[in-house]
């Protein structure tokens, strides 16, 4: 009668075991949906993120397109007034400072040159 007992309880224990590969069995189909719908999803997403990068990557081509045409023409206009301004020498020498402009900067007189005097002391180096 124990062995019957033991016999009761294990095939009690496999019938769960059945039932619980049965339900797994049975909501398999419904677990494929449910994971499939997630990673879907996920993917939905991610398309959305990639889209929006590439948009923004776009709109920044397209601001950098126009700053680069803004600055051709200013550069354009600084290089026809650097051409207009430019000196043209007709005497090497004398052209250059008479044609340049007085910003009204103070210009110094230059120092003397340096006499060199003669010690009358030999061997002495307090002497210049």
């Amino acid at each position: 009668s124990q062995y019957r007992a033991i016999l009761l309880k294990m095939r009690k224990d496999l019938f769960s075991q059945l039932s619980d590969i049965n339900n797994q069995l049975q909501t398999y189909q419904h677990q494929r949906v449910t994971i499939v719908a997630e990673f879907e999803k996920r993917m939905e997403q991610i398309r959305k993120e990639k889209q929006m990068v590439l948009d923004r990557l776009y709109w920044q081509k397209g601001e950098q397109l126009k700053m680069q045409q803004e600055l051709a023409k200013r550069l354009e206009f600084v290089e026809e007034d650097i051409n207009f301004y430019r000196i043209e020498r007709e005497e090497y020498l004398v052209d250059r400072w008479h044609l340049d402009q007085d910003l009204g900067l103070p210009v110094g007189n230059r120092p003397p040159p340096r006499v060199k005097v003669k010690c009358s002391q030999k061997g002495s180096s307090n002497c210049l």
